[in-house]
């Protein structure tokens, strides 16, 4: 029984392009449950505030998780270190267990620059400023190939599969 490696390819790389369309969706929807969560923090964060109490987010989210989701959920917004801390506050985050949160949170963006934030120059008092990278979309459709296409599929490693057999002139 001879391997049609053409088909083979072929399958393998339908096989990716759906992981990838399955794995978009996931994240997407993490993302969508993350935003309301951040938002049903915010609103506990009032209400505290409004009745007197102290309110503190029970999740186990990171500074730096925190501070993408403060640059996710305002894609469009340049932010300063200063602003950070304030919207981190409004989502109920204990900015007090930091020593210093400004120097913190200058680490998280130092880490972040050019993966998840971008610097957008400065503002007026020459503080640098920061925005939200917004994130390549899976595409929705496989990569089309030309016939004249030089395509190579790395082997997989297993199971071994068998040498094609040589061309007889």
């Amino acid at each position: 029984m001879a391997l049609n490696y053409e088909q083979l390819f072929k399958q393998v790389k339908d096989e990716i392009f759906s992981k990838r369309a399955e794995l978009g969706a996931c994240l997407t929807r993490a993302e969508a449950l993350e935003d309301e969560i951040s938002g049903l923090q915010q609103t506990a964060a009032g209400l505290a505030k409004t009745l007197g109490e102290q309110y503190e987010a029970d999740d186990e989210l990171g500074l730096t998780e925190a501070i993408r989701r403060v640059f996710r959920q305002n894609p469009e917004k340049n932010f300063i270190p200063v602003e950070i801390r304030d919207e981190l506050e409004q989502m109920g985050h204990d900015v007090e267990k930091y020593g210093n949160i400004l120097a913190s949170i200058h680490s998280v963006i130092k880490r972040l620059l050019d993966k998840d934030i971008s610097q957008l120059g400065t503002r007026s008092n020459g503080k640098p400023c920061y925005q939200w990278r917004k994130k390549v979309e899976i595409s929705k459709a496989p990569p089309r190939s030309s016939a004249g296409d030089n395509l190579r599929a790395t082997p997989m490693p297993s199971p071994p599969m068998p040498k094609p057999p040589e061309d007889k002139k």
